[in-house]
């Protein structure tokens, strides 16, 4: 079970987000503690036991989220970002690897998200600093620069345009880089699909998704293939080949 803490500056959504823990995640929940400022919330993760820190990024006119924890020196904690965001900042923040919720949060999401949660180590949250590092870079450049890569051995940053292309197998995909190196993450493809196909990405087959900075050439022989500059072929659907045509003829 967790102790938990709720940072967020509109009082009647922190006491809402902490009944729906109670209500709904209870078998998660060992203490549940909301502040509604800055200086409380300090106060709270420096004088506190805390498991999970559920922050809003937004805290107030002059001081975000993102401040709060620069000012906290011990981060063996989860965390979940609550935000109301959408667009190129939701876009950030999964490319983060962060937890979030969206507001108004449902009961499904909370309960999707603590189940995550617990089947994660504490210790893959070492990384922590570095992951909101990217978070605001990416927030800042308004469009996702850096990725963040969790496998079950390691978390690895990686700079987008340096994937040359992803491949998924059932509930995996493996990125492949343009140092030769291959990263196993145990998440779809389609969870990467909103982060990358705004990066020049194509999405050139349900199991392939191809940067098109590293595209070579395409192979018209047996229905088409894409090659790309590390020379892999990676197939293009049929229903997908127009499409890419049409891209092609646009760059």
């Amino acid at each position: 079970m967790y102790n938990i803490v709720i940072i967020e500056n509109e009082v009647d959504l922190g006491e809402l987000l902490k009944k729906l823990l109670i209500r709904f995640c209870k078998e998660y929940v060992s203490s549940v503690k909301v502040a509604n400022t800055f200086d409380s919330g300090i106060e709270l993760l420096t004088n506190g036991d805390v498991d999970i820190l559920m922050l809003d990024i937004e805290l107030d006119k002059e001081r975000t989220g993102f401040e709060l924890l620069q000012q906290i020196v011990n981060h063996d904690f989860h965390l979940v970002i609550v935000t109301s965001h959408s667009g190129y900042a939701l876009q950030s923040i999964k490319a983060s690897a962060i937890d979030f919720l969206l507001k108004p949060v449902s009961p499904e999401d909370l309960i999707q998200t603590f189940q995550r949660i617990n089947q994660q180590s504490i210790s893959q949250n070492k990384f922590l600093i570095e992951q909101i590092n990217v978070l605001k870079r990416n927030m800042i450049s308004k469009e996702p620069k850096k990725i963040v890569l969790r496998t079950s051995e390691f978390i690895q940053i990686v700079t987008i345009k340096n994937i040359i292309r992803c491949e998924a197998s059932s509930n995996y995909t493996t990125f492949y880089l343009t140092n030769g190196e291959k990263i196993l993450v145990s998440k779809t493809l389609k969870e990467f699909a909103s982060i990358l196909l705004d990066n020049n990405f194509f999405r050139s087959h349900k199991s392939h998704m191809i940067n098109m900075t590293h595209f070579l050439r395409f192979d018209k022989r047996e229905g088409g293939a894409i090659i790309m500059n590390d020379l892999s072929t990676v197939p293009l659907s049929i229903r997908k080949r127009e499409l890419f045509l049409d891209h092609l003829s646009s760059i």
